[in-house]
């Protein structure tokens, strides 16, 4: 794919939120490249805002977000969306849009207002169906999917982008468990590829599992980052979640079990 190589996204100070009201305070966050990096915490932590923020769909109040050195606030949105793909929570297509048509929009940010339509376009298509195995479904209408098949197609979408970062808002979120491990074990494959992928999740078991790096919020504030070892402790999990719980090791993986214990 063409990236742009050695790509990193930064925030110092970060401050950002709706109508005056802080969401994000005084962040500073940096996205490793090559990584799996989840972002936990409670409901209202501000977790999608600063994801948002990070992707330039959220304005900053104080503080800069700055990709390769360069301040996103001076960048064109195509000029963004080339390196930074950004998939939103809860995304929903129109009735009858199939896979193919969904997938073929991610090419926006390489085409001209009047361009036609090109053989690296169709390339980057045909990539992004392939990697996410989602080819066999290109004439299929999205609202004829499993739940699992509409992320794969909507991941599809923001890999045809051919950005270098990926954003993911949520995307396991009203999936069963069947299809949330396979959401992740196909957004995992990616980073594995060199993918540079942040994602916000519910579920602290399945960050333990899969990503790389793990940061926790709270009130709009890292409290914590880390591999999940480091991360997930008794200690930090009372502090963020105010989640009494028992932490124990995964005998197959080595990953962290969050085992949460019953109020007394």
């Amino acid at each position: 794919m063409n990236n742009s190589a050695g790509a990193i996204l930064t925030a110092q100070d970060l401050w950002a939120g709706y109508g005056g009201a802080p969401v994000v305070r005084g962040v500073d966050f940096a996205v490793a490249p090559g990584r799996l990096t989840a972002i936990l915490g409670p409901n209202g932590c501000g977790k999608s805002t600063l994801l948002r923020t990070l992707a330039g769909l959220q304005k900053a109040e104080r503080g800069e977000v700055t990709l390769g050195g360069r301040p996103i606030a001076r960048m064109g949105s195509k000029a963004l969306a080339r390196v930074v793909s950004v998939l939103a929570q809860n995304s929903v297509a129109p009735e009858r849009l199939t896979v193919g048509d969904l997938v073929r929009q991610g090419r926006y940010p390489h085409r001209g207002l009047f361009s036609m339509w090109s053989s690296s376009d169709q390339a980057a298509v045909d990539e992004a169906l392939e990697m996410t195995g989602t080819a066999h479904l290109a004439d299929r209408a999205m609202e004829t999917l499993s739940g699992g098949q509409r992320q794969r197609a909507w991941i599809a979408m923001t890999l045809a982008q051919q950005g270098e970062i990926l954003l993911l808002d949520e995307p396991t979120t009203f999936l069963d468990p069947a299809h949330q491990l396979e959401v992740l074990g196909l957004i995992r494959a990616l980073s594995e590829a060199g993918k540079t992928v942040v994602t916000v999740l519910h579920d602290l078991n399945l960050a333990a599992e899969f990503a790389g790096e793990v940061v926790l919020m709270r009130e709009g504030e890292i409290r914590a980052r880390g591999t999940p070892r480091e991360a997930l402790t008794e200690a930090t999990l009372a502090q963020v979640f105010g989640l009494s719980a028992l932490v124990v090791t995964n005998p197959e993986t080595g990953a962290p079990v969050c085992l949460p214990r019953a109020p007394q």
